[in-house]
């Protein structure tokens, strides 16, 4: 087999372990510690173990948070109240909303999100400046995957269209989604 096509071994672990140092160093020159809110509804397990991962993540970078879990069978009206209570709210700097919402138009309150609060990248104006190749917020697959590339000595190069551009429910959309890389 050829350099070229033998299978490159990521080390997750490594990767997370340089950004979130590089992240912590980032924040610690912050002359606030930055608050993240996460909104959640109804008890499903996946998501509540998901968004306990994001909450110490969050801990371990240096960012307060804390997490707003409401009962399945509310109403759109009601969380959309409450992501347009944390908009208001000048000591939330980030929002993210927990998807899916049972019950819920997920459509409705992830535009109430104020885009510069939008941690996720789903409000539709950072949808479309993504869309666009505008100036916005990176989708998080693209952001947390990078840097597991980029610690291995290989040179990586994304092809286009490229699920490293857009979010990943548009990724499926287009036939070739990947990656190439060059050996050292």
């Amino acid at each position: 087999m050829s350099r070229a096509a033998e299978a490159v071994r990521l080390d997750g672990k490594v990767a997370s372990a340089a950004v979130v140092e590089r992240l912590r160093a980032e924040l610690a020159t912050l002359p606030f510690v930055p608050r993240l809110q996460f909104v959640r509804v109804g008890e499903d397990p996946a998501s509540a173990s998901y968004v306990r991962s994001k909450e110490r993540i969050a801990e371990r970078v240096g960012v307060e948070s804390s997490t707003v879990v409401l009962p399945e069978g509310v109403g759109t009206a009601d969380v959309r109240a409450l992501v347009e209570r944390f908009n208001a709210d000048e000591q939330v700097d980030g929002i993210l909303v927990q998807l899916p919402l049972p019950g819920v138009d997920a459509s409705e309150v992830l535009a109430a999100i104020d885009p510069a609060k939008d941690v996720d990248g789903l409000h539709p104006v950072n949808v479309g400046l993504l869309w666009g190749g505008g100036p916005a917020w990176r989708p998080p697959p693209r952001s947390a995957s990078w840097p597991c590339l980029t610690i291995t000595p290989y040179r990586w190069r994304a092809s286009a269209p490229s699920w490293w551009a857009a979010p990943t429910w548009w990724a499926s959309r287009w036939p070739r989604c990947s990656c190439s890389a060059t050996p050292p």
